[in-house]
């Protein structure tokens, strides 16, 4: 069950985050292309741009989590034994949900205050700010959805520990 809602976000972050990036990257030539060629440029694409590119971001860092490519130092974990290689990133996971449980809560507090107080950018382009916001605990629920994952496939050795680019510790 698990693996196949992984499986599904996995793909909704893959083509979400590659959009965003796009939509990103033409809001800038855009703007370019309206300065040099028209002699003005709309206020607050910039900031669109940057929030598409943060989007994009935050919506695939749970991809890292899932393929086991997020930043990590394991120098050690390649150096001990199996057994405790295997508790270590049982440790890891359990770490790394927590942080998404916290993004997940602080995101929703987040988004709830922005309205109340009122939060929007500046600019021709007035955007609530809980609209941007609102990728914090979405991003904190793919960390957290890939995270038990991760740990599942673990406990039921379905995913290896270490992918084949990687130098397994000794036995």
């Amino acid at each position: 069950m698990i693996a196949k809602v992984s499986s599904a976000l996995s793909v909704i972050e893959k083509q979400g985050g590659g959009i965003l990036l796009f939509v990103s990257t033409l809001l800038i030539m855009a703007q370019i292309v309206m300065r040099a060629v028209f002699g003005f440029a709309i206020s607050g694409i910039y900031e669109l741009a940057t929030f598409c590119v943060i989007w994009s971001v935050i919506l695939t860092v749970g991809l890292g989590i899932r393929n086991n490519v997020h930043v990590r130092v394991d120098i050690l974990m390649r150096i001990v034994p199996l057994r405790i290689a295997r508790t270590m990133e049982y440790l890891v996971c359990m770490v790394v949900a927590v942080i998404g449980g916290a993004l997940i809560y602080s995101g929703i507090l987040l988004v709830q205050e922005s309205p109340a107080f009122g939060d929007a950018t500046l600019g021709t382009i007035r955007i609530p700010m809980w609209m941007p916001q609102s990728i914090m605990p979405l991003g904190g629920l793919f960390i957290v959805v890939h995270t038990v994952g991760r740990i599942v496939g673990l406990w039921r050795r379905t995913i290896p520990l270490f992918d084949d680019h990687d130098i397994a510790p000794s036995a």
